[in-house]
């Protein structure tokens, strides 16, 4: 431990922090994207990587244009193919466009050596982002265990060590979801939303879906939440 002295800590000229997602998602930082059955939150994962793979906003926050690699665990890989396919077709390719897919089926990353035989082929690729969907199907062990959790996300730090990555992760609701505050609605052990550095949550409601912004603890400022709508295989706000 250091301890600094402020002023001359302030002299430091430390660089800014870099953002995959502005305000959402740093260079080492985790996001926790989660919601109940149904409300799309793969579709807004892949979305979201879509844009950052292309430098394209992500409803309304910039992004940086990074090797981006998407791992469904739970779809076909058919049905996953076509959903990139349809949305493919709202996104202009740069010339150094860098998306990646890997459709592995369940998983148990919290088993060390199947985490490593995953790390090792991730790395083949190096990516700057890596969206995780979704957590029970990758995770293996009891969702309730802080100590288990609290394993795999130590783990997901080694994948983020090597590129400054960024990670995404895909997480349901708990069952009972409306009679909890916010930080307590993430299904599991409370350990999974502590270690992360942002909470969005992907809301039903009439006429549409809202992102909200639970924790941002790398934020500047304070987020709002956004209203959206998943149109013709891409979301908009509305």
């Amino acid at each position: 431990m250091i301890i600094h002295e402020v002023s001359e800590y302030l002299q430091m000229n430390l660089p800014p922090v870099n953002y995959y997602i502005d305000q959402l998602l740093a260079e080492r930082g985790t996001m926790l994207l989660y919601g109940n059955a149904g409300a799309m939150k793969s579709w807004m994962a892949e979305y979201m990587g879509w844009c950052i793979a292309t430098g394209s906003e992500w409803l309304g926050f910039r992004t940086t244009q990074s090797r981006t690699l998407l791992v469904n665990f739970e779809i076909s890989e058919l049905g996953y193919y076509w959903r990139l396919r349809n949305m493919s077709r709202h996104f202009t390719l740069p010339d150094e466009f860098s998306l990646y897919e890997a459709s592995p089926g369940e998983m148990s990353l919290i088993n060390r050596t199947e985490f490593d035989r995953f790390k090792e082929i991730v790395q083949t690729i190096s990516p700057q982002v890596i969206i995780l969907d979704c957590f029970q199907a990758f995770f293996g062990g009891d969702e309730n265990s802080l100590d288990e959790v609290g394993t795999v996300v130590r783990y997901l730090k080694e994948l983020q060590e090597d590129n400054n990555a960024g990670i995404v992760i895909v997480h349901h609701t708990n069952k009972n979801e409306h009679f909890l505050g916010s930080m307590a609605r993430v299904r599991g052990s409370t350990g999974l939303v502590g270690k992360v550095d942002t909470v969005v949550r992907l809301v039903e409601q009439p006429g549409g879906r809202q992102l909200q912004f639970e924790k941002h603890r790398m934020a500047q400022f304070a987020l709002h939440p956004v209203n959206v709508r998943f149109e013709d295989y891409q979301w908009v706000i509305r």
